[in-house]
C-alpha cells in the first residue's frame, strides 16, 4: 500500500522506509551526530548522506617551547601547528666572550659576541749583516754554497731556561762556526743584529679540520729593513722566532718546510730538525708516535716554539701546519 512505512536501519542509524507504488524505498535516516576525538581534543561528528563527516573539534591551544623560548601552539583542523614564540634575544658566547643573538621563527641569528679570528703568530726577527759568520760571511768559506748540506744536530734536543736553542756543535758543525757565533742568532745583540716584530696570520688548513697553516714561499719580510738588502734583491740574512701553544688531542701530525734552517720544539723538546744551509726541505712529526719522547699527555696544553734562519741567497721559504691553542684566536 502506498504511503505505508516501516522501521529500518541505515549507515547512520535507525530510520524509516516508505512504500510507494508497491515498492519499499530507500531507508531514510535523519541527520545524526556522535561524539569523536582528534589530536585537538573532543568534538562531534555528523552523519550525512550515509557517510560520517570529519570530526569537528574547536580550536585549542597549549604552552610550548622551541629554540627561541616559551610560546603557544594552536591545534586546528585536527593538527597541532608550529610553536609560536615571540622574537627574542638569547644569550650566546664564543671562546672569546659573551654576547646576544636574535631568535625568530625557531631560528637563532648571528651572535654578536667577539668572534675568534685566524690565529696570529707574533714573530721576532733579528736582522744581520751579510758579513756575519754563519751567514754570507767568511766563516763559511769551507762550505760548498752551491750545494750546501743538510746540517741536523746544530741544536740540542731541549731549549734552555730562556726557551732558546742550545748550540750542539763540538766545536762546530758543517754549516756553523761555533757556539759564540750561534748564540747571537736568537739573542738581541747591539752592534750585531737589529730586532723587528711581524705578525704571521695562520689560515685554516685544507682538508685538516682544526689545523692552521702559514705558507710563504718568498719569506722576505725584512726587505729594505734593518741592515737593508746589501746589493741583493732581498734581505737574505735574518732569523725568526715565534712562541705559541697547542693542546695535544691525539692523532695530530705537525709539518714544517724551510729554506734555510728551521726547528720546531714542542713542550720545549725538539720535534722537527731542518737545520742547515739548504734548498726547501720539509719535515713532519706524528705526535702520537713521539708522545713519550716529547712528554705529551692527551688533553694537556704545551708550548710550541719555532725557530728559523735565512742565511744564504737565493731562496727563503717558511711554512708551518699545526694546531694552535684556542685562546690565541682572540684579540
Amino acid at each position: 500500500m502506498s504511503g505505508a512505512t516501516r522501521p529500518c536501519e541505515g549507515f547512520c542509524g535507525a530510520g524509516l522506509e516508505t512504500c510507494d507504488q508497491g515498492f519499499w524505498q530507500a531507508c531514510v535516516v535523519p541527520e545524526t551526530t556522535r561524539a569523536c576525538t582528534n589530536a585537538c581534543g573532543a568534538g562531534t561528528q555528523e552523519c550525512i548522506a550515509e557517510a560520517w563527516q570529519t570530526c569537528v573539534v574547536p580550536d585549542a591551544t597549549r604552552a610550548c617551547t622551541n629554540t627561541c623560548g616559551s610560546g603557544t601552539q594552536l591545534c586546528t583542523a585536527g593538527a597541532w601547528q608550529s610553536c609560536v614564540v615571540a622574537p627574542t634575544m638569547l644569550a650566546c658566547s664564543t671562546i672569546c666572550g659573551s654576547g646576544n643573538q636574535p631568535c625568530v621563527d625557531d631560528t637563532p641569528g648571528a651572535c654578536d659576541a667577539p668572534q675568534p679570528h685566524d690565529p696570529i703568530l707574533s714573530a721576532t726577527f733579528l736582522d744581520f749583516r751579510s758579513t756575519q759568520p754563519d751567514f754570507e760571511g767568511t766563516g763559511l768559506t769551507t762550505v760548498n754554497l752551491e750545494s750546501p748540506p743538510i746540517d741536523t744536530g746544530i741544536v740540542e734536543t731541549q731549549l734552555d731556561s730562556n726557551n732558546l736553542p742550545v748550540y750542539a756543535g763540538d766545536p762546530t758543525t758543517p754549516t756553523t762556526t761555533g757556539q759564540q757565533d750561534f748564540d747571537v742568532w736568537y739573542r738581541s745583540t747591539p752592534g750585531v743584529n737589529l730586532s723587528f716584530t711581524e705578525n704571521l696570520t695562520m689560515l685554516p688548513a685544507t682538508n685538516q679540520p682544526g689545523f692552521f697553516s702559514y705558507d710563504n714561499q718568498a719569506f722576505f719580510l725584512l726587505d729594505n729593513q734593518g741592515f737593508g738588502n746589501e746589493t741583493e734583491l732581498h734581505n737574505f740574512d735574518f732569523t725568526m722566532r715565534t712562541e705559541s701553544s697547542f693542546v695535544y688531542k691525539g692523532g695530530e701530525t705537525f709539518s714544517m718546510e724551510s729554506d734555510d734552517d728551521s726547528w720546531l720544539f714542542l713542550n720545549r723538546r725538539l720535534a722537527i730538525d731542518l737545520g742547515g744551509l739548504h734548498d726547501s726541505q720539509r719535515g713532519s712529526v706524528n705526535l702520537d708516535a713521539f708522545a713519550g719522547q716529547l712528554g705529551l699527555v692527551v688533553g694537556t696544553e704545551y708550548p710550541l716554539d719555532v725557530f728559523y734562519a735565512e742565511r744564504h741567497v737565493t731562496g727563503a721559504v717558511f711554512s708551518l701546519t699545526c694546531t694552535i691553542a684556542p685562546q690565541h684566536q682572540c684579540d
